[in-house]
């Protein structure tokens, strides 16, 4: 258990960044396994508070075998967020102790979690658990253990002066969109520790694009600004993944079930969420789309889907879907591309909320359209081109089959080309 008085005391430095209190100390290891927790994502539970990835075994492992085996190891800073009941105890301008309460949950690590975990596979071993092919005899544990003193460096980040802060900088329309998005009221710490381990991971060290734009979506409802990751393609965050995590998680949507909201492996979920994010682009960016409440956007998109299943009902059942391109990633683009065309033409014919069967109208067609992975005639596309050319294949396979929307779309967008060939 480490220590057993109930403080840990840290010397640290104190400053403060816009506004939010930091510090810099250091711990020891047996220490920071005392109180550690890691807000950990759900897939399932994108609006609970967890955030990180789960820890891989083996990246742990790696870092107790550097530990133990190299002789000069160097752990580098983590970054850790103090909550609640942490007292700091200045003693001149710049420093002073940091007291914090030795129970669990004390210190979130928000980037580090590795780290941490590897001086946890030490524990585990020293409490006598066999890792692997690994069980460390009697006579080597005392050698063991002395790694827990292993000093490693922590920058705190006060969470609670954050929130503090953001209060401060909240306006009306931030607090309505927060309760609207998000279902709260005001923030909260594991708001200001996802805005920091989304910034660091994306700019340093690759997380799956899916948790991504999950992540950058959480913090924009949060109404936090001024990331420039986020801001770059606010539309993703702003319109596209709120309404990708709705056709997920909705019980009326023809997608529920079916979107892998972190990418994470093994879930037997055939669309990733940042595929059909970035396949949104074309409504996402349309003017009269842009226009529609959010419910508008949420019915048209569940209704066009719906469309699509009941006509090509064989491409979503977990049986056969595999066999098909619709939820794959060529098919998700090409359909979303479709969509804003498909939205565009109902508005023309007067229909402003356009039902499942009236946009069955414009799609009837592709029931006829082979869509199977191995002999479909847009199989063989691939990357933007491809879905470019891909969609062209549909627009004329539409107008051959009497939809004149399309075709006059095929025509318009020919005549562009020419143009651009001419120049």
């Amino acid at each position: 258990m480490g220590n057993s008085s109930e403080t840990i005391k840290i010397p640290v430095i104190a400053f403060e960044q816009k506004g939010v209190r930091n510090y810099v100390g250091v711990m020891k290891a047996r220490d920071i396994l005392d109180v550690w927790h890691v807000e950990r994502f759900i897939d399932d539970q994108v609006f609970s508070r967890g955030y990180q990835r789960q820890e891989e075994e083996e990246r742990m492992r790696q870092v107790y075998e550097y530990v133990e085996k190299c002789q000069l190891p160097i752990i580098p800073a983590i970054l850790a967020s103090i909550r609640e009941n942490a007292r700091f105890i200045p003693t001149n301008k710049n420093s002073g102790i940091l007291e914090l309460p030795r129970i669990p949950g004390a210190l979130e690590i928000v980037d580090g979690q590795h780290r941490v975990g590897g001086f946890y596979i030490i524990k585990r071993l020293v409490s006598g658990e066999r890792i692997g092919r690994r069980h460390i005899p009697e006579e080597e544990i005392a050698e063991l253990e002395e790694l827990l003193d292993f000093e490693i460096p922590v920058h705190f980040i006060d969470a609670f002066s954050a929130v503090e802060k953001m209060k401060e900088l909240a306006t009306p329309e931030l607090k309505e969109s927060l309760k609207r998005e998000l279902g709260k009221t005001e923030l909260g710490p594991e708001d200001i520790e996802r805005v920091h381990f989304f910034v660091i991971n994306k700019t340093q060290k690759a997380i799956r694009p899916s948790l991504k734009d999950t992540l950058a979506y959480l913090i924009y409802a949060a109404g936090i600004r001024g990331i420039p990751i986020i801001e770059k393609e606010k539309w993703k965050a702003e319109i596209a993944t709120p309404l990708t995590l709705e056709l997920h998680f909705s019980r009326e949507s023809p997608l529920r079930g079916m979107i892998n909201v972190s990418g994470a492996r093994g879930l037997n979920r055939p669309i990733q969420l940042a595929s059909f994010v970035s396949s949104l682009k074309p409504l996402a960016e349309d003017e009269y789309f842009r226009s529609l409440s959010p419910e508008q956007r949420t019915a048209f998109l569940k209704a066009y889907w719906w469309a699509i299943r009941d006509l090509i009902g064989a491409a979503f059942d977990e049986d056969t879907r595999k066999e098909y391109m619709i939820l794959r990633t060529m098919g998700v683009y090409v359909l979303n591309r479709l969509a804003a065309d498909v939205l565009h033409w109902c508005k023309s014919r007067g229909i402003e909320n356009p039902t499942k069967e009236e946009i069955k109208m414009f799609l009837e067609p592709l029931k006829e359209f082979d869509w199977k992975r191995e002999t479909s005639p847009i199989a063989a596309y691939g990357g933007a081109k491809g879905v470019y050319e891909a969609y062209k294949v549909l627009l004329e396979f539409l107008g051959e089959r009497g939809v004149s929307e399309a075709a006059k779309k095929l025509q318009q967008i020919r005549e562009r080309e020419e143009q651009r060939r001419r120049r």
